[in-house]
């Protein structure tokens, strides 16, 4: 609809065709906001200008990083 923005993620795999077990290393290569990109890797990477900050301030995330990829 017109002047509304979307929260919205575009995924590197199919959630609903993946092996069960594959379910748990999906990854987001787009991550919009409010209609803002918010995050970017892959042919999406350039996208995201800048980071919001880390909210609330007292989050791990803040001290300790993000999720981290399966090694």
């Amino acid at each position: 609809m017109p002047g509304q923005f979307a929260d919205l993620a575009v995924l590197d795999r199919n959630y609903l065709t993946v092996p069960d077990d594959e379910i748990k290393a999906i990854e987001s290569v787009l991550t919009m906001v409010a209609g803002r990109p918010t995050h970017a890797s892959g042919s999406f990477e350039g996208m995201v200008s800048e980071l919001p900050p880390i909210q609330p301030d007292w989050s791990p995330v803040g001290k300790f990083g993000g999720y981290q990829r399966a090694s």
